[in-house]
């Protein structure tokens, strides 16, 4: 298995679902299960990003989330389907630093079953209008993809979606990594960027490969370099943000 050198999401290389539950369908057949992995990720299995615009300027992100989990609840018990879990609820509430809201339901069912879209539509204008629930989405890097792929076709991504197994919309969006005015003459492939909205299917995309245009490619997980500032050297923010006094070295930190 550590000779396969593919990084997969949810922070692990033991994170396929199988591997991680220490089934034995798994790649890491008779690996014990990694209990910090998996509830991690059964944490975020019940949760939804509500962005907030705040349209009627009612001052909503400056509710209590007391008062936040009972407005959801509230809506969710108006909401009717016939597909909708029985005693659904939200039980946590956690504001972001980004005007968002998250929101912790009762399982996972729950969560799937809110983000279908005319659910959303429904939560969200009764909930906060203006507001919309966010993806969770992942970023994959695809070597090679000929440029007759045509990304703003969303009959392409669905086209390989289906080739590929994948459900539907599952890709939410693709973009080249190289602008297509700086393309040499003659180009015939590149590389691009696909946002997969699955954690299961972006990891399986790096498993089993992923067939773009007849061409059978291996996707990588995108890694994204830490923020550092160059002035004071410290991460997590730029240098417009600093509140630093003077520059510090990056050699002997003088």
């Amino acid at each position: 298995m550590t000779q396969l050198k593919c990084t997969l999401f949810h922070g692990n290389w033991a994170c396929f679902k199988e591997g991680v539950t220490g089934t034995k369908s798994g790649w890491l057949r008779g690996q014990k299960s990694l209990p910090y992995t998996v509830g991690d990720m059964e944490c975020k299995a019940h949760q939804i990003l509500v962005n907030i615009f705040d349209k009627d300027d009612n001052n909503f992100l400056s509710k209590s989330m007391t008062e936040v989990i009972v407005k959801a609840n509230e809506v969710i018990s108006k909401m009717e389907d016939t597909d909708k879990p029985a005693k659904i609820r939200v039980e946590a509430a956690l504001q972001t630093c980004k005007k968002a809201l998250v929101l912790t339901l009762n399982s996972k069912e729950a969560a799937k079953w809110i983000k279908q879209p005319e659910n959303e539509m429904t939560f969200t204008e009764a909930f906060s209008k203006g507001s919309h629930i966010r993806e969770r989405t992942y970023n994959l890097i695809a070597p090679r993809i000929p440029i007759i792929f045509e990304l703003d076709n969303k009959n392409h991504l669905r086209e390989i979606e289906e080739v590929n197994g994948l459900g539907e919309y599952t890709i939410h969006k693709a973009r080249w990594i190289k602008p297509t005015a700086r393309r040499r003459v003659g180009q015939t492939h590149t590389y691009t960027i696909l946002t997969i909205t699955s954690a299961d299917h972006a990891n399986m995309l790096i498993r089993d490969r992923l067939i773009i245009c007849s061409t059978r490619v291996r996707p990588t997980k995108q890694k994204f370099e830490p923020i550092q500032c160059i002035k004071c050297r410290k991460w997590s923010h730029f240098v417009g943000e600093c509140l630093a006094n003077k520059d510090t070295c990056s050699t002997c930190g003088g």
